[in-house]
């Protein structure tokens, strides 16, 4: 008979049950990205920027920092969210396979795009309204893209006149547009872009008319009825098609992207009228549910285009580790949407600037454990895609 003093106190059985719960594989179907941040809490205070050591603790100090409408319409992804948890979860299908007794002395994480000097292949993506997360908008964000030594993408429906931006982003900027059926109004857009010292233009498409956030229409962003009635509506975009894309890249005197592709045949189509760089991308899950992860994707877009021009990609990437994989799969470089916007709404343009330089770091220390002291080096043997 066991004595008294081996039967568990309340508090002892209280905590043992919340473990339990803790362990439950159904805790599998949290959100994206909240298994990766249930580590990461303060109970009592936001903490300083020095305090965050990377972009997933300062995703959770903008979500305490942020009004729930702001931080779900942000976060949220199209219908059920699947190709937004995607976008994460398939990181954990790919590994690393490092060299050792490799001379790493000197890792160099520049490189080179349309003939531009990069200090690293991290790049700050198109996002828009900056202006709902910090006073200062676009600004406060080319600020610390400068002082991190990042190129930006800046957004078509920037809060902050386009010049300005490019100026607070050291003279250095891309320019990131919508596919419209007002073509001449596209061509317009693009060239003033060009004018005020763009030096590439990103054209977006398949996102035009997006599958409403069920966390919008929850918030009351959007009503259930708008919800409903948008399937029955016209796509913005849905005039345009590739002879359109051949027509505006005769006319721009720059560098032109196509953001977007998602396979191999759509990227054969962007090479054969004559794009400049291709984006693989979904638009971070808000466009449509279902798609592939953007990562699954990018070693069949990058098998296909061989080199011929640059290929970017974005969603998802939360670590060095994720762009390393990028890197190894085809990737010249990779663009970073959702963590910059958390990095302004947490901490402003210091924010920004310590997102970025903590992924260059995690990135050269990730390159120098794999035995790669340069991003020239990196070859597809570095990573393996696994089935499950």
């Amino acid at each position: 008979m066991l004595g008294a003093a081996a039967l568990p106190s309340r508090r002892q059985a209280v905590q043992w049950f919340l473990r339990f719960v803790a362990a439950s594989p159904l805790l599998s179907q949290a959100p994206a990205g909240a298994q990766e941040r249930q580590e990461i809490y303060w109970p009592d205070r936001l903490p300083p920027l020095d305090g965050v050591v990377n972009a997933l603790e300062i995703e959770t100090v903008a979500e305490k920092s942020l009004p729930k409408a702001v931080y779900d319409h942000i976060a949220g992804g199209a219908g059920s969210e699947s190709t937004l948890r995607r976008n994460r979860e398939f990181f954990d299908r790919i590994t690393l396979r490092p060299r050792v007794l490799v001379n790493v002395e000197g890792i160099d994480l520049s490189t080179t795009l349309f003939g531009q000097a990069l200090y690293s292949p991290i790049l700050v993506g198109p996002t828009a309204n900056h202006k709902r997360l910090h006073p200062e908008g676009e600004l406060a964000t080319a600020a610390g893209a400068r002082a991190a030594q990042a190129l930006m993408v800046v957004s078509g429906r920037s809060t902050q006149p386009l010049a300005e931006v490019v100026e607070a982003a050291g003279g250095s900027a891309w320019f990131q547009i919508d596919a419209s059926d007002d073509h001449d109004g596209l061509l317009r857009q693009a060239e003033a872009a060009v004018e005020q010292g763009c030096e590439a233009v990103c054209l977006t498409v398949g996102a035009s008319s997006p599958i409403p956030s069920r966390r919008d229409i929850h918030n009351g962003r959007i009503t259930a009825q708008a919800h409903l009635a948008s399937g029955l509506t016209a796509h913005s975009a849905a005039s345009i098609s590739w002879p359109h894309i051949e027509s505006l890249k005769q006319r721009l005197t720059v560098p032109l992207l196509v953001k977007g592709i998602l396979s191999a045949a759509e990227a054969q189509s962007a090479l054969d009228h004559g794009v400049d760089g291709i984006v693989v991308s979904n638009h971070g899950g808000r466009a449509m549910d279902g798609e592939p992860a953007t990562i699954e994707m990018l070693p069949e877009v990058s098998g296909v285009v061989a080199e011929r021009v640059p290929v970017l990609v974005d969603g998802g990437f939360r670590r060095g580790t994720d762009i390393l994989k990028a890197l190894a799969l085809g990737a010249d470089a990779v663009l970073l949407g959702r963590p910059v916007l958390w990095a302004l709404a947490a901490y402003g343009p210091e924010g920004v600037e310590r997102l970025l330089v903590m992924l260059q770091h995690e990135l050269a220390l990730s390159m120098g454990l794999a035995g790669q002291p340069n991003i020239a080096g990196l070859s597809r043997s570095l990573a393996r895609v696994h089935s499950r």
